[in-house]
């Protein structure tokens, strides 16, 4: 899947991974795949060759914002830059020279 074919509006951030020695940077979320979808499926985006990355986040306006959404929306980068991922409650910029998105579980 493209990272702009996924659309992250009301989509839940579940949590976030770095790492420092392979410049990695990992989101867990889970998002509607489609404008009709009725349930949130597991999507992992990794964030490869990460140069800097920002994260302002309120913990529990995350936590209580998990069942409607917890992510606005998102502005991919293409090829390479930086992505913002717009939160209720703050934002993560991720400055990489790629942007992975993949399904867990092969759905």
């Amino acid at each position: 899947m493209k990272s702009i074919d996924l659309e992250l509006h009301d989509g839940v951030l579940r949590s976030l991974h770095a790492d420092y020695s392979q410049a990695l940077v990992t989101l867990f979320v889970d998002a509607y795949l489609s404008v009709d979808a009725k349930v949130r499926s597991p999507v992992e985006i990794n964030f490869v060759d990460v140069e800097n990355m920002s994260c302002i986040a309120d913990f529990e306006s995350m936590a209580t914002n998990s069942g409607a959404g917890n992510i606005n929306y998102w502005a991919p980068a293409a090829n390479g830059g930086s992505t913002y991922v717009y939160l209720s409650e703050g934002c993560i910029v991720i400055r990489a020279a790629e942007v992975r998105v993949s399904l867990v579980g092969g759905t």
